[in-house]
């Protein structure tokens, strides 16, 4: 029975945690007016970084902003990580509760727009973490895109893991 209690206690501390990751921070704002200008021709990813775990936590979230200069619509399809599961997330609030909804078509970024991922919106899930994140490391993600008159582009990037709230 006590072992019962413990797992359950667990398992609401990880889905706390898992929360907490996607949450937004006041004290970190990004908003369209700070975005570097979009480049013609490319596609550009800037203010990337994941969270650094908290305590024994296998979950945590990246953030970053992808600036479409291609003249067409594009999709971030899919993310991978060299240290963990990667999933594109939504974070909604419905009831009053913050429900997090994996976007498993991908999130598309139209021409000549920015797509923000950050903390309670649209990011990256990072779960089954192989060892805790600690701040000051670097992890890579690999973002994946398809365009309407293009074939796959990948675009691997370093991310920073910053304490919680940065």
């Amino acid at each position: 029975m006590k072992s019962q209690y413990q797992a359950k206690l667990w398992i609401l501390i990880l889905i706390t945690l898992a929360v907490a990751a996607c949450t937004p921070n006041p004290q970190t704002p990004h908003e369209q007016a700070d975005l570097p200008k979009v480049v013609a021709g490319k596609l550009t990813v800037v203010d990337a970084r994941a969270n650094a775990t908290i305590a024994e936590s296998k979950t945590s979230a990246a953030y970053l902003t992808i600036l479409n200069g291609l003249p067409e619509t594009v999709r971030l399809r899919s993310v991978t990580s060299n240290v963990a599961m990667a999933m594109l997330h939504e974070s909604v609030e419905k009831d009053g509760v913050l429900h997090m909804v994996p976007q498993e078509n991908g999130i598309e970024i139209p021409a000549g727009e920015a797509l923000l991922l950050e903390p309670g919106g649209k990011h990256i899930m990072l779960m089954n973490l192989q060892h805790a994140l600690t701040a000051g490391e670097e992890i890579l993600l690999t973002l994946t895109f398809e365009g309407a008159d293009s074939p796959r582009e990948t675009i691997e990037v370093s991310v920073p893991v910053v304490s919680a709230g940065q």
